[in-house]
């Protein structure tokens, strides 16, 4: 079953509760210290495919289900800090990330 085939109240119950592919598991917010972390992880992943001599980094944001979709997608998100709400918060994660890359690479590595 997916979202779409759902009514809105059927949704909220959904998006909190349950995994969209497995009902059996359940999700927990992150913590802020944990976000930190994963975009320390993801610069660390850049430095390490520059070093190993790749031209570019792509990441993957908003692409179903994926960690940072689940950000960037309100029916997913349901945080009330600053990666919640609205968009550019939601979106915040994402661009955190491409911020520290370019920090790391300086504005010209991609």
């Amino acid at each position: 079953m997916y979202c779409q085939d759902l009514f809105p109240t059927q949704l909220h119950h959904l998006t909190e509760q349950t995994n969209r592919f497995d009902p059996s598991i359940t999700h927990r917010e992150m913590a802020v210290e944990e976000i930190q972390n994963l975009l320390q992880k993801f610069v660390m992943s850049a430095v390490i495919a520059k070093k190993s001599g790749f031209d570019v980094v792509g990441i993957n944001a908003v692409y179903e289900g994926y960690l940072l979709d689940q950000f960037a997608i309100a029916i997913y998100n349901k945080r009330t800090d600053e990666y919640g709400g609205y968009l550019e918060n939601r979106l915040r994660v994402a661009t955190d990330i491409v911020k520290g890359i370019k920090k790391a690479f300086g504005e010209d590595y991609v």
